[in-house]
């Protein structure tokens, strides 16, 4: 059997909805709860079907948006922030600005005075040029969560590209270089990496039988962790 996605199966259900609501939108506002140091899981549900978006990329290239990820403890948000930008930037919008903010009961965020200036600033920047990122930021796709790989060579966990860090004038300094193979920086890139994807499926269909090979070898190995068959219900039964 093939995996799931080279079956051809359509999934029955609202992400034909929610990619209509975002193409047809003016603006795009996402705001996620922090679980265990990272955004939601729903943000990642609709990233794996992402090669979606790319039909409709001249519909949302370049729509603006901001993104607030909240977390209960200050501190605690673990890569909840990188996640929401990974939604907006994947999901081919133009991110104006990005936040956290904390409370951890419903509402609780706006008990504090500060967060309401918060919801002010973002809702001003969603419809505003976008400004100079400050601090320590990706040039290519203004990213601030960074991988250090040795003393100096750093990735930037947004976009993916790697390059050098250093000291000027007391504050760091990001040198990141393009790749040959970009998600999103550019429609082009975008068209391209859609490209590639289909061209991996057809890719597939070609080698499955040496690849169902080399999966083979591995059936028997471990211990395989299956659900229970369902049984049919007696109203199930009744009807057949």
């Amino acid at each position: 059997m093939l995996p799931l996605p080279f079956q051809g199966m359509w999934l029955k259900d609202d992400y034909p909805l929610l990619v209509d609501a975002l193409r047809t939108a003016d603006a795009v506002i996402v705001a996620a709860p922090t679980y265990f140091l990272g955004a939601n899981g729903l943000l990642k549900m609709v990233l794996d079907r992402g090669i979606g978006l790319h039909h409709h990329i001249d519909g949302l290239w370049g729509k603006p948006s901001v993104g607030v990820a909240i977390a209960g403890i200050i501190g605690k948000e673990g890569q909840a922030l990188l996640d929401v930008q990974r939604f907006l930037k994947l999901t081919l919008t133009d991110m104006k600005k990005s936040v956290v903010v904390y409370g951890a009961l419903p509402g609780e965020v706006f008990m504090n005075a500060e967060n309401e200036a918060v919801a002010r600033e973002l809702g001003r920047a969603l419809f505003s040029a976008t400004s100079p990122k400050d601090g320590p930021h990706c040039p290519l796709c203004g990213g601030d969560t960074f991988r250090f790989i040795d003393e100096t060579q750093v990735r930037c966990m947004l976009c993916s590209n790697s390059g050098r860090m250093r000291m000027e004038g007391g504050k760091i300094q990001f040198m990141i270089e393009k790749s040959d193979h970009d998600l999103f920086l550019t429609k082009a890139n975008v068209l391209d990496h859609s490209a590639w994807l289909k061209g991996m499926k057809d890719k597939f269909r070609q080698h499955k039988d040496a690849l169902s090979s080399i999966a083979a070898t591995y059936q028997h190995e471990g211990a395989w962790i299956k659900p229970p068959k369902k049984r049919r219900s007696e109203n199930a039964r009744e009807e057949e």
